[in-house]
């Protein structure tokens, strides 16, 4: 019985917003999973602000994390977080690149739109969260 009112109590403190935890899933935008990260201190009733981790050539957006640690940040400082990943170079499975100018780094001249892909991470991050307009970046 006491089980039972420990049940009770704790679903009634979740659904008071009293209990919280950071969420971090995966989350497809259209080039496969980006790492996502909810601090624990999320309201929909609050802007967030917004920061995407972009890796660096031949890397990934988990690998830029994991090295940088970002994500971890976003409990403390209550912000939302996404790390994509640039596109695979064809001749390799491992190295990835973001189009970022002719000095770096697609190689292939594959036709890549980075720009409007990262826009496009933004604007599902804030159909799914309340995020600061001008705060993301």
């Amino acid at each position: 019985m006491k089980k039972f009112y420990v049940n009770i109590i704790l679903s009634a403190l979740l659904g008071l917003g009293v209990i919280t935890q950071s969420l971090a899933q995966d989350i497809d935008f259209g080039r496969g999973d980006v790492l996502v990260k909810v601090p624990e201190s999320y309201s929909a009733s609050e802007a967030h602000p917004l920061i995407i981790l972009l890796h660096g050539y031949t890397s990934s957006g988990r690998n830029q994390d994991s090295y940088f640690q970002v994500s971890e940040l976003a409990d403390d400082y209550g912000f939302l977080f996404a790390a994509p990943d640039g596109v695979r170079e064809p001749s390799s499975d491992e190295n990835r690149f973001w189009n970022a100018s002719n000095a770096c780094c697609n190689f292939f001249g594959l036709e890549v739109d980075d720009s409007g892909y990262i826009r496009s991470i933004i604007d599902e991050m804030k159909q799914r969260y309340n995020v600061d307009e001008n705060r993301a970046s």
